[in-house]
Formats: C-alpha cells, structure tokens, sequence
C-alpha cells in the first residue's frame, strides 16, 4: 500500500465517522423533538394504545402504525369534531416503537434513516480497513 492510498483511507474513515456522530446527533434531537411534543400531547399515546389494542384484541397479530394514527385523525376530525388533529409523520415510528415495547412485533418496524445510514458509512468503513 502506497502513503497515498493510507491517506486516502485515513480521509475516508474521518469523515465517515463524522457523518456518524452527526447522523446520531439529528436522530437524538428528532427524537427529542418528538418526546417534547408527546409531552404537550399525551392524549395521543392514549388515542394510539387504545385502537392499538382494538386491533390486536381482534385478533390481528400485525398493524400498520398508519392505519392506526390514521383512526385517530378521523375519530379527532370527524367523528367527535374535536378540530383538527396534528401529528407529524415523522412521529408515528416512535409510537409504533413504543407500543412494541408492550406488545413486540405487533407493528413491523423499519430501521430509521438515520440508523440505515449510519449502518451504510459503518458497512463502508469496514470495507476501507
């Protein structure tokens, strides 16, 4: 190996490690993000268990996250014309999450991008060394 290729390597591996510590830093303040916002909100988690478990009692083993945030929007804006429901899309994965802590593997779950992402830069630093 050549100095040049060891310097391109070096490089390479700073910088994929920090678009890590950046990826985990946009994860951690999206997450933080959300869990200030289910604070002024915890009604939803209430509105998100409850036809959660009407799902599984009926005898679904799995659900879609949207499909239940979904009953939500329309039970809120509907149903009980309780206004407008607003939730970020971005923010039915952490409930998903969360309900699978109770009940696991209830809602299929994707990784994060931010997760995929960092697998992606670890897979290509492996692949540098």
């Amino acid at each position: 190996m050549m100095n040049g290729d060891l310097l391109f390597e070096t490089n390479s591996q700073k910088r994929a490690g920090e678009t890590i510590q950046k990826l985990r830093n946009r994860f951690t303040e999206r997450k933080h993000k959300w869990w200030d916002w289910h604070k002024k909100n915890p009604h939803v988690w209430d509105y998100f268990r409850k036809y959660s478990d009407l799902a599984r009692e009926s005898g679904k083993t799995k659900c879609s996250a949207w499909l239940i945030v979904n009953r939500i929007r329309w039970e809120v804006e509907i149903v009980t014309f309780g206004g407008e429901f607003k939730i970020s899309n971005d923010y039915i994965a952490f409930y998903a999450r969360w309900y699978n802590t109770l009940y696991p593997e209830f809602f299929n779950t994707k990784p994060f991008k931010e997760e995929r992402l960092i697998d992606e830069c670890l897979n290509t630093k492996i692949r540098l060394q």
